[in-house]
């Protein structure tokens, strides 16, 4: 699954780029999160768009069980997110000796 999500975000971060691109947008700022289960992609620019909310219900950021949040008001203010099932019921822990500087 977790290979999905990673392919849907990459294609949901080139539709945005292309919508920014299209729409005369200045910059865009782009923050990814990923706090396993969550990873949240929360991407703005400046230009006109044509997102929509109802543009995502078909999208495969929602076939993969993603949510979609647009504000159009300035821009674009879009926010992807996902919750990963946990495929472990017990923390996971990792003992890892770190080298001390000499």
């Amino acid at each position: 699954r977790s290979a999905r999500v990673e392919t849907v975000l990459y294609q949901l971060f080139l539709d945005v780029l292309a919508d920014a691109k299209d729409g005369g947008a200045t910059g865009v700022d782009v923050d990814l999160t990923v706090v396993a289960p969550d990873a949240t992609l929360r991407m703005r620019h400046d230009g006109r768009t044509t997102f929509a909310p109802e543009r995502f219900a078909d999208h495969p950021v929602t076939a993969a069980g993603g949510t979609v949040s647009v504000d159009t008001h300035e821009g674009l203010d879009l926010v992807a997110t996902f919750r990963t099932p946990q495929t472990h019921t017990s923390p996971v822990h990792v003992n890892e000796k770190v080298p001390q500087p000499s």
